[in-house]
C-alpha cells in the first residue's frame, strides 16, 4: 500500500481524509446501487467502510497490501453490504464476477463493552480535547511519548510525560472502582479505540455534510472567473467611452 495513503488514513488533516474519501464514493455508491440497494444505506455502509479501513490501517493489516487501496476499502464495503441484506428482508446478494477483483476482508466482530468498561468509557468522555487525544495516541495507536512530542502542538518529551500521567491519574481518580492497574489499562486501551472510532465517524459525518472539497474550489474559481471578466467589460465601457468624448472632441 502507498505510503503515503496510510499516513492520510492515520496522521492527515480533514482536508486530506476529504479527498481521499469522496475519491471512492461515487464508485461505490454504483456499487451499491448495482446491487439494488437505497442510496442513504449506500452511504452509512461506506462511511462504516471507511471507519474499518482505517481502524485495519492503524493495526498495521495494510502494510503488506499490494497496489490500490480501492480493492481493500470495496471489499470491506461488499462484505458490510452483503451483512446488511443478510439481516434485512431483502432477497440474497449475487455479486458479479467483476467484482471478484475486490479483496476479501473478514470483519472484526463489533466492540462490545463490559460494565466496567462503560463507566470508564463514560469518564473518558468528561476529559478536557487534549487528554483524550493524548490518552487515545498511547494507549490505542501504541505512539510511544517521543512519538507524541513530535506531533505538531506538543511541546517537548517531558510536557508530554506529565500531561499523560495527569490525564491517566484524572481518570482512575473519576473511576474510583478500578480493581487493579492490568485490568485499568486493557480497559483503557478498548475505550480509546471506541471513542478514537467515533471520532472518526463524526469526521466522516462532517465531511460528507459539507460535500467534496476540490469541487468547491472549482465553484469558487469558476466565480472569481465571472468577477474578473465583469470588472473587465466595465473597465473596457469606460475607456471606450473616455476615448470617444476625446475624439467628439477633437472633431
Amino acid at each position: 500500500m502507498n505510503p503515503s495513503l496510510i499516513h492520510i488514513l492515520t496522521n492527515s488533516s480533514p482536508k486530506e481524509i476529504s479527498r481521499l474519501y469522496f475519491s471512492y464514493k461515487k464508485a461505490f455508491l454504483n456499487f451499491g446501487k448495482k446491487h439494488k440497494t437505497e442510496a442513504d444505506i449506500i452511504i452509512d455502509i461506506y462511511k462504516e467502510a471507511f471507519v474499518v479501513l482505517r481502524k485495519h490501517c492503524i493495526q498495521g493489516k495494510l502494510n503488506q497490501i499490494k497496489g490500490s487501496i480501492k480493492p481493500y476499502l470495496f471489499g470491506i464495503g461488499k462484505t458490510m453490504l452483503s451483512n446488511y441484506q443478510e439481516d434485512s428482508t431483502s432477497p440474497d446478494l449475487q455479486f458479479s464476477s467483476t467484482d471478484s477483483k475486490f479483496v476479501e476482508v473478514e470483519l472484526d466482530a463489533p466492540i462490545t463493552l463490559s460494565k466496567e468498561q462503560k463507566v470508564l468509557h463514560q469518564f473518558f468522555g468528561t476529559l478536557g480535547e487534549r487528554c483524550q487525544e493524548i490518552l487515545i495516541l498511547f494507549y490505542y495507536r501504541g505512539l510511544a511519548i517521543e512519538e507524541i512530542a513530535d506531533r505538531p502542538g506538543y511541546e517537548n518529551i517531558t510536557v508530554v510525560k506529565n500531561k499523560k500521567s495527569l490525564c491517566t491519574q484524572q481518570l482512575k481518580n473519576l473511576n474510583a472502582g478500578i480493581e487493579n492497574e492490568i485490568e485499568f489499562q486493557g480497559n483503557l486501551k478498548r475505550i480509546t479505540e471506541d471513542h478514537d472510532s467515533q471520532n472518526f465517524r463524526l469526521l466522516l459525518s462532517d465531511i460528507e455534510s459539507k460535500g467534496p472539497i476540490h469541487e468547491k474550489r472549482k465553484k469558487k474559481i469558476k466565480w472569481w472567473l465571472v468577477l474578473a471578466l465583469i470588472l473587465v467589460i466595465i473597465t473596457l465601457v469606460y475607456f471606450l467611452k473616455y476615448h470617444t468624448e476625446i475624439l467628439k472632441q477633437i472633431t
